[in-house]
């Protein structure tokens, strides 16, 4: 059943990539042209004819670069531009045809070429109804430079009841388009194509690159396509390749009404934010961020790269968010092949409802697909090529996909993620698994496709605030040893608390506890692995730079000295090596020293503890022999002294 409900879903995506043919495919649906600008249409239209000119450009209405030199505009201050006191050092616009750049300084732009006529072009073999009308409009390779803010608006018709056909662009290049600023923060530029409903076929787009190259760089830009009847884009590129580089961008699409009896497929009449309609080419957001919103319609896709050949790449830091409308049949975040590399990339779409349209004379309706994330596209070119499922390759990035919630009482695809397995590659990084609500590895993602009429926790399609998600994250979980030597076990604390901190910043904490070895482990709960994780920091220089995570010991024991080695990431994690300390006494002296004697009397002489006389000390111990010759000497020195005396009176 799964399968099949696979089959069918798919089969949607391809029925709907066919009906991204450009519009010239869908001509003998047009009320019939006349066959000159003299004649009138099908329906009564008069024509003015406008013959096509190579390298032409219009800004504003006005034609410029006929002069060959460059040319100086300033706001007309009704939406135009004059050179009524424009200069070098005075203007809003300047055109340079030899080098084909537009700069915008301060321009207020919202005049389109052609305001009042429909217009056959006669270098066309079917004449497409005023598909250059757009504020800025050339048919040559142009830059657009942007110094401070500016702003192109495609103001609204008069009386658009009388225009049928219209198509209505903020910026229009045949060629290659590069817009530039000199920084995201110092210039800015706003491109919004209409705010009327033109009724039917009104095509409505902000940025519109055909046959050529679009680069955008060191700005702010926010392109819109406004409210329509056909199509409203933000922003679309055909027969060529995108790159958006140090830039923040903003691409919106606008509310598309729901055709009944539908003159083309109805897949084609709805909202989308960036449109790549090339072959083997790459849409690149580099270092950039990029947020796209795509409103309401029988389609809302926020990202649609057509061709299976080529890819979205978002990487160096850059950051995408996409969401799409639920108000919509056919909800769709990104459909493409896809590289994230050093990036975040989230994908929401809000749901989906059933909207019954009329074609060919059938009414259809009943069947609504939601996808955050759908991996299909189709050679549009062949129309019997089967869908193919384009490769998901993550590179030290991280993604989310969100759909749901799921409408009630139809037959509902509900997928966060809708691709092959074998497609989705993110082996690069170690660190990297996917996860489907905190449960399912990718293995199992193939079960994650149920339909919503069987949403429940039971099935494996689980609904977390009322969407499915799936997303690929990066996780560490740090453990350790702690090792014990020169000790005992009886010597041993019962238990460790080892703290896990990235900087001065705590993370975990844990426990070590004896298991009566020398080596305990711990282990802490899963940790974000990129700073980018913990700081919420897309952009930030150091984004994708590993956490440095350190451990200490809580309590560390006074008999122990700690060693720590190893890191969160190596194979055996931390080591801890706590080392016995050993308190050895000094050794007892072999003899007990004698307590000092008292301070001696005047005289030579020191009590004694009874309260006598005591002979003088000399040392710690008394020597005999010393003293009985310090006798003699005393005796002898006495009796020569009265030898003396005795001599000296029988002199007298």
């Amino acid at each position: 059943m799964k399968t099949k409900r696979r089959f069918w879903a798919a089969l949607f995506v391809f029925c709907l990539v066919l009906t991204m043919i450009p519009m010239t495919a869908f001509a003998a649906e047009r009320p019939e042209a006349p066959a000159s600008c003299e004649a009138e249409d099908s329906e009564g239209h008069t024509y003015t004819c406008h013959r096509v000119e190579e390298k032409e450009v219009y800004v504003a209405g006005t034609k410029v670069g006929d002069t060959g030199s460059t040319e100086y505009y300033v706001n007309d201050g009704s939406g135009g531009i004059t050179t009524e006191n424009a200069s070098a050092e005075n203007y809003n616009v300047s055109y340079d045809p030899a080098s084909g750049t537009i700069t915008l300084k301060g321009a207020q732009l919202s005049k389109t070429a052609y305001t009042d006529h429909r217009v056959l072009y006669e270098t066309q073999e079917y004449p497409r109804d005023v598909s250059d009308d757009a504020v800025i409009m050339a048919r040559r390779d142009i830059t657009v430079k942007v110094l401070g803010e500016n702003n192109i608006i495609e103001n609204k018709r008069k009386n658009p009841l009388t225009y049928y056909g219209l198509h209505r662009h903020g910026i229009t290049v045949y060629g290659d388009l590069t817009i530039t600023g000199d920084g995201a923060e110092t210039s800015a530029l706003t491109s919004q194509s209409c705010g009327e409903k033109d009724r039917e076929w009104a095509n409505s787009i902000g940025v519109y690159v055909l046959e050529g190259d679009l680069t955008v760089e060191n700005l702010s830009l926010t392109a819109e396509g406004r409210n329509s009847t056909y199509f409203s884009g933000g922003m679309y590129v055909t027969d060529g390749g995108a790159v958006i580089r140090n830039s923040s961008v903003r691409l919106t699409g606008g509310t598309v009404a729901p055709l009944n009896s539908a003159a083309v497929a109805p897949g084609w009449t709805g909202s989308y934010g960036f449109v790549m309609e090339s072959k083997n080419k790459e849409t690149v957001i580099d270092n950039s961020t990029v947020e796209i919103q795509a409103g309401e319609g029988y389609s809302s896709i926020g990202v649609l790269v057509s061709y299976s050949d080529s890819v979205l790449k978002v990487q160096n830091n850059a950051v995408l968010k996409v969401t799409a409308s639920k108000e919509a049949a056919v909800s769709y975040g990104i459909s493409a092949g896809m590289t994230v590399s050093g990036a975040y990339v989230e994908a929401v779409s809000e749901g989906a409802k059933d909207i019954p349209y009329t074609y060919g004379g059938e009414t259809y309706g009943g069947n609504v697909y939601s996808y955050g994330f759908s991996g299909y596209a189709a050679d549009v070119s062949d129309a019997d090529a089967k869908p193919i499922s384009c490769p998901v390759k993550i590179e030290k990035g991280a993604v989310r996909f969100m759909s749901g919630p799921c409408s009630d009482g139809t037959q509902t695809f509900s997928y966060a993620y809708d691709g092959a397995i074998e497609d989705l590659d993110y082996s690069s990084d170690p660190y990297a698994f996917a996860k489907y609500n905190q449960e399912a590895a990718a293995e199992g993602a193939q079960e994650w496709t149920e339909t919503c009429e069987a949403a429940d926790g039971n099935n494996g399609m689980v609904l977390q605030n009322g969407y499915q998600y799936f997303e690929i994250t990066h996780e560490v979980t740090p453990a350790g040893t702690v090792k014990w030597t020169g000790d005992d076990q009886a010597q041993r604390p019962d238990s460790l608390e080892i703290n896990l901190k990235y900087g001065q910043n705590p993370a975990d904490s844990t426990v070590a506890a004896s298991g009566g070895t020398d080596a305990w482990t711990f282990r802490f709960d899963p940790q974000p692995v990129y700073n980018c994780q913990i700081t919420g920091d897309y952009r930030a220089s150091d984004a994708w730079e590993m956490v440095d995570y350190t451990v200490a010991v809580s309590g560390q024991p006074k008999e122990y000295s700690a060693e720590i080695n190893g890191s969160a990431y190596s194979e055996d994690g931390f080591l801890i090596t706590e080392t016995y300390i050993r308190n050895e006494e000094p050794e007892d002296p072999s003899t007990e020293p004698e307590k000092p004697s008292d301070p001696a009397e005047p005289g030579g002489q020191s009590k004694d503890n009874s309260g006598g006389t005591s002979a003088p000390q000399t040392g710690d111990s008394s020597d005999p022999v010393l003293w009985i010759a310090l006798m003699g000497v005393g005796a002898a020195g006495i009796g020569t002294a009265v030898w003396q005396i005795r001599r000296r009176r029988k002199a007298q």
